[in-house]
């Protein structure tokens, strides 16, 4: 009777409303952060087909990039291991991501290491098991040749790796792998909320970090000493919207504003064709 007890305080304890959760519970936070794809989490993937998904600029480049692996026939690579330079030059050339770098003449394109998007998308496409290395050379598994002809299941090879498996510190110098990544399903819940209007980064940034308060202080201020607080804040929005969201083409930014605090974001209408949030004890 007294483990019956204990059980029924732990489960109404657990499935309390918290305010900094935006009215989650902590065992729906569990989920967000560690099985956000899952039965029990708010976060669901909504089916899609390539009407809609061929708007998501990511998945455009690593579906391309996967069919010019397989019309290549098995391409070779550089011997540093990257992707041929024309292929990368064909891949660049479609725009899906655009680089401002790149487009203003600063970065030539010489080579896969001088693309962040390009290299990404290679990244994710072996992660996700979809393309494999052999002998210096490049082809689809199995499993990308399957993924290729179901869009839906390609999509959320692409989103699972790059949420889950890409470390999202890689390609910047904050230190932290976990700001911005850990709860990224929890950025999908405010943006659900919040996104239909304008708002700057630093609102999104206040709630994320209210929710996990501890996080700020794995932020690397640089070797100026600098407010951990404000390097929070733009490690956060560099990578939750210049590049997570902004990759998946779910959220529009008013203008770049990766070193100044003023940067605003709203979603798309991309943003529920591909992705459900369920408000608050609906899975519980």
């Amino acid at each position: 009777e007294l483990q019956a007890i204990v059980r029924k305080f732990n489960t109404v304890y657990n499935r309390r409303t918290l305010e900094e959760f935006e009215g989650y519970s902590p065992e729906e936070m569990h989920h967000m952060l560690h099985f956000p794809f899952s039965e029990g989490s708010p976060l669901e993937i909504l089916p899609a087909g390539e009407d809609v998904l061929g708007k998501v600029p990511l998945y455009s480049l690593v579906r391309s990039l996967l069919e010019m692996v397989e019309d290549g026939g098995e391409p070779k690579l550089t011997a540093k291991g990257n992707l041929p330079v024309r292929m990368v030059r064909d891949l660049y050339n479609m725009k899906f991501l655009p680089e401002d770098p790149i487009e203003r003449g600063i970065v030539k394109l010489a080579s896969e290491s001088d693309s962040l998007t390009i290299t990404l998308a290679r990244i994710l496409a072996q992660l996700a098991g979809l393309i494999k290395k052999r002998h210096n050379k490049i082809s689809l598994t199995a499993k990308g040749k399957k993924m290729l002809k179901n869009p839906s299941g390609l999509f959320r090879c692409i989103l699972v790796s790059f949420s889950q498996r890409f470390n999202w510190s890689y390609f910047d110098a904050y230190g932290s792998g976990d700001i911005g990544q850990l709860g990224f399903a929890f950025s999908f819940v405010l943006l659900d909320r919040y996104g239909k209007q304008k708002k700057p980064f630093q609102f999104y940034a206040d709630r994320y970090f209210r929710a996990f308060p501890d996080m700020v202080q794995t932020v690397r201020t640089g070797y100026i000493e600098r407010d951990p607080n404000e390097m929070a804040t733009r490690c956060y929005s560099l990578r939750t919207f210049e590049r997570f969201m902004n990759y998946l083409g779910i959220i529009e930014l008013d203008g770049h504003r990766l070193f100044r605090d003023e940067g605003k974001v709203k979603t798309t209408p991309l943003f529920h064709k591909i992705i459900r949030i369920s408000p608050p004890g609906n899975k519980t």
